[in-house]
């Protein structure tokens, strides 16, 4: 096994007014601004970036000012198995031709106190790699503006290269999950945050709470589910479909060539190019659609939101176009 590690320390001030997070720290600050947009603010809880953000402004007076690098490196072989679990903070997963993992953490907290709650570890086991994160310390309560906010202050930004043929599985508390290339079993999950997958193939299953999920020019098997309103833009050739949002919409798009059955619980269906057969047993509550001579059957559940149809090629829509 050849491992490579590097620690290096560098303490760097951000300035007088600069957050390092978004999602529930961004909409304190306008809770703050508007009292009436939020419910007790007086005592809510800040879990982290949403995604890699340093924000400014006249109310915020907590500042991320420690940050703390570590790099390692591993020799693999075969299609290894990778697992990253990351406890707040993006996670960006990226391909190369070499037989190798990289590892490159960067750990940001409010103070050198937060700072030494961090914990990280990535270690070889068996023919895979093990990447985990940890908080060890209770949530604090800082000042933002004229609210009190309950938060770690600490989060962890993790980016790995991994072999182009690799099992992943990843998982991370708050923040964005962010993987291109991987040829594999891929499994992502953040319980807040975007999840974007670029260029594979395989199999892929990825789940948030909320936020955008985003898989373009990917072929094999997908489950997808966005439990928010943002919704699914799915791009490729697939041999097997599932999609779930809580209400948000659907964006699909296909080769020309493609042989499906869809089914669909929505009546909003909007058709840019692959005109679908209506089958028989279509109702206003489940739409029933035929590409070609029909094939596997995709099962998209939008529980009200839009369905879009595409043509791969055409203008690439975001999953809330009509």
């Amino acid at each position: 096994m050849k491992k490579k590690n590097t620690t290096v320390t560098l303490l760097v001030l951000l300035g007088v007014f600069g957050v390092a997070c978004a999602g529930g720290w961004r909409r304190a600050s306008q809770a703050a601004d508007h009292p009436s947009a939020a419910h007790d603010t007086s005592r809510s809880e800040v879990t982290g970036p949403r995604d890699s953000y340093t924000g400014q402004g006249e109310d915020m007076k907590t500042v991320f000012n420690e940050i703390e690098r570590e790099s390692q490196s591993f020799t693999v072989s075969g299609t290894p198995q990778i697992n990253i679990e990351n406890f707040e903070g993006s996670v960006k997963v990226s391909t190369w031709d070499k037989p190798e993992v990289t590892v490159n953490a960067v750990k940001t907290a409010i103070d050198k106190q937060a700072l030494a709650g961090i914990r990280f570890s990535a270690a070889q086991r068996g023919g895979g790699v093990t990447v985990e994160t940890k908080f060890t310390q209770p949530l604090r309560v800082i000042r933002l503006g004229g609210t009190h906010m309950h938060t770690k202050g600490a989060y962890v930004e993790l980016e790995i290269v991994v072999p182009h043929n690799a099992n992943l599985r990843v998982t991370s508390g708050n923040g964005i999950l962010s993987v291109a290339g991987v040829n594999g079993e891929v499994n992502l999950r953040t319980e807040h945050g975007p999840i974007d997958v670029n260029d594979g193939r395989g199999r892929l299953s990825a789940f948030t709470n909320n936020g955008l999920v985003s898989i373009v020019n990917f072929e094999g098997e997908v489950d997808a589910s966005e439990m928010g309103r943002d919704g699914i833009v799915l791009e490729g050739r697939f041999a097997q479909l599932k999609a779930l949002t809580g209400g948000g919409p659907i964006s699909l798009a296909l080769p020309a060539d493609v042989n499906a059955n869809i089914e669909a619980n929505t009546r909003n269906v909007v058709n840019e190019g692959l005109n679908p057969t209506e089958e028989p047993t279509s109702t206003r509550e489940v739409r029933r659609l035929k590409l070609g001579t029909g094939g596997p059957l995709f099962k998209l559940r939008i529980n009200s939101g839009t369905l879009t149809l595409r043509l791969i090629g055409g203008a690439r829509a975001s999953a809330g176009a009509k």
